[in-house]
């Protein structure tokens, strides 16, 4: 067989490994080289530490029938895309079989240690930039924890009782109004978004990517009629802006007017509250909240679980 030239996949008909010509003896030659590492890596013992470098040295050998394997089947050697490694890799692993899986669970650390499967192997030689990235994130973290508290007390110490404590992770409530707040080039962006205008939406950016909606919220549309929708439903609230002060963890959590009937639930903030962990700003921070009777159309309607509604109302 020919691994070298200029396509390091050029195998001819004629060429072959135990029997096997093509593709069939890359896959061959992939499991010949992975079994001859394993044995190799048997030869040294696991307990005797003279042996633990050239254990290391063996386990890192794994990754060459990966990388063979990639190179062989895409065609772009050395080139070859993330994604082909990765295709490489997983058309390999056994992995995906949950017995494997259990096996690989209930084993002893060494039969991963040992372990030739693609997939395993790829992971245990990720696993130490993972280690090292945690480790920077968590150095990151704790300076900027360090830094925020320096920064509350300095704000403290400026502003004095004028501003209202931090309620550290305690039960709290945010006051606030429904407003709507200035957007890019002086335009205004409403304080609410109806069904109508998320259809809009939607259709304007081909109901693709990010703005692509639900296949049953459009099927429960086209099923109904545009008249029906149109009376019904298109001036319905599917969420608004308040200026309530939120914070990460914040999250589902109850909207409630001056009545203290649940109208909505928290479920992110726009740009401009992202600084109100440091300074909350009324006239750019909003926080955006569902609104309740578009999540309990929708769950009543549209996912056909009325009996969850009737059963959360009859709460009240």
């Amino acid at each position: 067989m020919r691994y070298y030239g200029e396509n390091m996949g050029d195998v001819s008909p004629r060429e072959s490994v135990f029997g096997y010509t093509g593709p069939a003896a890359k896959a061959a030659a992939v499991t010949v080289l992975l079994l001859g590492i394993t044995m190799l890596l048997q030869a040294f013992p696991e307990r005797i530490e003279a042996a633990q470098g050239s254990r290391e040295l063996v386990r890192k050998l794994y990754l060459l029938p990966i990388l063979l394997a990639s190179s062989w089947f895409t065609g772009r050697g050395a080139a070859a895309a993330p994604r082909d490694l990765a295709r490489a890799v997983l058309t390999g692993s056994q992995v995906g079989s949950v017995e494997v899986r259990k096996a690989l669970v209930e084993a002893a650390p060494a039969a991963f240690e040992a372990s030739g499967d693609p997939g395993v192997v790829f992971a245990r030689e990720l696993e130490p930039a993972i280690r090292d990235q945690r480790t920077r994130v968590r150095i990151l973290n704790e300076k900027i924890l360090g830094n925020r508290a320096r920064f509350a007390r300095g704000v403290s110490a400026w502003r004095g009782s004028s501003i209202y404590p931090d309620a550290n992770f305690t039960l709290r409530a945010s006051y606030g109004r429904v407003a709507s707040v200035a957007g890019p080039g002086g335009s205004q962006i409403p304080f609410a978004t109806t069904l109508g205008d998320l259809f809009a939406l939607a259709e304007r950016r081909g109901n693709a990517g990010d703005f692509a909606l639900p296949p049953r919220l459009l099927a429960w549309r086209k099923a109904m009629g545009e008249a029906a929708f149109g009376a019904r439903y298109a001036g319905m609230v599917v969420n608004f802006i308040s200026t309530n002060d939120i914070t990460g963890g914040n999250s589902g959590s109850s909207t409630l007017n001056r009545r203290l009937d649940i109208v909505g639930l928290i479920f992110d903030g726009n740009e401009g509250s992202m600084a109100s962990d440091w300074s909350y700003n009324a006239r750019t921070g909003r926080a955006l909240s569902t609104d309740i009777r578009f999540a309990l159309t929708v769950a009543r309607d549209v996912h056909g679980a009325g009996w969850i509604v009737d059963e959360l109302l009859k709460a009240q």
